[in-house]
């Protein structure tokens, strides 16, 4: 959608937008390049009134700004941790009970904890790895994350 000059989201272009193929309205609380806090109250009403997934980035405003899903009216908020001084990388999913989430991921491609083999990804660990140069080491590496379907085994 587009923004006005100041780079605010107008609501009323927001239910105008709305169609009856719409499942998901995702809208960042605030954004740190400029400055901008969106609307966010309104836009949830939009949201309850048409009966959609109403989805908030507030990982800029977190620490900031008062946050509020129940006045925000969203079903899922999503946060990140080193934006009050969190540890980075970390980051929060709120969901309320009525938001529905699939996995598309399925595990990690990595070995288990005391040795054991991921049932996540059985084909990554079919025989032990155990490079013996640095050379060989960097080819199993590459061999290990192309077997892994999800793309997220780099060792």
């Amino acid at each position: 959608m587009k923004v006005d000059r100041e780079g605010f989201l107008d609501p009323a272009a927001v239910r105008a937008a709305v169609t009856d193929k719409t499942i998901l309205i995702a809208v960042q609380h605030a954004n740190h390049d400029i400055g901008t806090i969106e609307p966010v109250r309104e836009i949830g009403q939009i949201a309850a009134e048409k009966g959609i997934a109403f989805y908030v980035d507030a990982e800029a405003s977190a620490g900031w700004l008062p946050i509020d899903v129940q006045q925000f009216g969203a079903n899922l908020l999503s946060l990140s941790a080193h934006r009050f001084y969190g540890p980075k990388g970390a980051g929060i999913l709120y969901r309320n009970k009525r938001a529905r989430l699939v996995s598309i991921l399925h595990g990690a491609c990595r070995k288990g904890a005391g040795g054991r083999e991921s049932r996540m990804c059985p084909r990554l660990w079919e025989r032990e790895w155990r490079p013996r140069s640095r050379r060989a080491n960097c080819r199993s590496a590459r061999r290990m994350w192309l077997a892994c379907s999800s793309g997220f085994g780099r060792v």
